[in-house]
């Protein structure tokens, strides 16, 4: 049980208790946790930035300022916003890989398509996705950067 200390208390904790109510509070996470989860969150910030804007209208701050980190904290991950964007088209590939691998060996092809196309839109719609991956791929088509880590990404 973790005591807590109002300010008109005259008891205060010591180091160690202060320590152990920390410690306490806090599921401990490795360091690549920490990275996976901060460029998850910039991935999904970016994507709110991009949602709103579009990705041409949108300014690299305008995502510091979304995601609430520094310039440099956010170039640790990416070093430019197309790469923030072939990102999110490599993740989009990652998990439509997953999902389909799930139908790879069935009898049932009707039914595995059906349960497939639910699947996808399913997940589209709670992240509203689909108008974003249509952007992303269209970007493909524009930017030879985005395309470059676009068809890397297809091909592994």
């Amino acid at each position: 049980m973790i005591k807590t200390y109002s300010i008109a208390s005259h008891e205060q904790p010591s180091f160690e208790q202060h320590s152990m109510a920390i410690r306490k509070s806090k599921m401990p996470q490795s360091p690549t946790q920490r990275a996976d989860q901060k460029r998850t969150n910039i991935l999904k910030s970016a994507a709110k930035c991009f949602r709103k804007t579009g990705f041409h209208q949108i300014a690299m701050q305008e995502i510091f300022a979304e995601v609430r980190l520094g310039p440099s904290a956010v170039y640790r991950y990416f070093s430019s916003k197309d790469a923030i964007i072939a990102a999110m088209a490599e993740d989009e590939q990652r998990q439509t890989r997953t999902m389909l691998a799930k139908f790879h060996n069935t009898d049932d092809l009707s039914r595995a398509l059906s349960t497939a196309t639910r699947a996808f839109a399913a997940r589209d719609a709670a992240i509203n996705a689909a108008g974003m991956m249509t952007e992303i791929y269209t970007e493909d088509l524009c930017n030879k950067r985005v395309g470059a880590a676009i068809n890397t990404a297809a091909t592994d």
